[in-house]
């Protein structure tokens, strides 16, 4: 009985060990939380919040700085001056740290989802097409529409240029695609276009596109993101993909 006794002594004192130690690693984890939060703003850009989540070893492994997975929740995040992502989702794995500089010394893999609300998306595309008047962007079902004066398109006021009888209307509608065009721009890909029941000439679609492409320009965000996915949910332009660590390692120098 005395030797029973002390076994189950001796397991409660383990499992007693073994809640501290896990307490303990949860602690300095909420600790490189928060020194990873305030690095944000400097390579990520400013937001109106960001909530970090850190997955270590352990608590020694986390004081050398060796974080197993990070992930960042931005909201209202900006990544430039004329662009303000809705959301955007940043998935860190094997990170280390430089404890005592607070500078990120190496990334294993780092992946990317952001949204951007479709007024955000027709602001930022107005202004950087001034050239184009009465430029609008609206999202719906999975699908972008472009709306924009038919001299956007290459057309000029002819009714005999759509066989049409009478003027054409003041806008035309332009129903597409946003995709991704190399690492960092999102392009759109006319689909079709009418007016009534007459259809807008495919040179006329692509003389728009020509026009408006890039739609989105992923090289000139501070962090420097690389699209491969681009779709539409709602009213909400979503895309994904990854980012170079060591273009995000640089930013600082920058």
């Amino acid at each position: 009985m005395t030797v029973s006794c002390k076994g189950r002594i001796g397991w409660a004192g383990i499992a007693v060990l073994v809640l501290f130690a896990a307490g303990c690693t949860r602690r300095v984890e909420q600790e490189a939380e928060k020194q990873f939060k305030a690095a944000l703003p400097e390579y990520v850009g400013p937001a109106e919040r960001y909530d970090v989540r850190v997955r270590s070893d352990s608590a020694g492994a986390v004081m050398r700085g060796r974080l197993r997975q990070v992930r960042v929740d931005g909201r209202k995040v900006q990544v430039e001056p004329t662009l303000t992502l809705d959301r955007l989702t940043l998935d860190f794995e094997e990170v280390s740290l430089d404890t005592r500089a607070r500078r990120l010394q190496s990334i294993g893999r780092a992946t990317f989802e952001c949204r951007i609300h479709a007024p955000v998306l027709q602001e930022y595309v107005r202004r950087q097409h001034p050239e184009i008047p009465d430029l609008g962007i609206a999202l719906r079902a999975d699908s972008l529409f472009i709306t924009a004066r038919p001299d956007a398109l290459g057309l000029v006021e002819k009714p005999f240029q759509l066989d049409l009888p009478g003027k054409l209307p003041v806008t035309i509608t332009v129903e597409g695609k946003l995709t991704p065009s190399g690492p960092t721009q999102l392009n759109f890909s006319p689909e079709k276009a009418g007016v009534s029941i007459v259809p807008i000439p495919r040179f006329a679609l692509e003389f728009l596109a020509k026009r408006l492409n890039p739609v989105v320009n992923l090289s000139t965000m501070k962090v420097p993101i690389q699209a491969d996915r681009a779709f539409v949910r709602g009213e909400y332009l979503h895309f994904t993909g990854t980012i170079r660590p060591e273009d995000l390692l640089r930013l600082p120098s920058r």
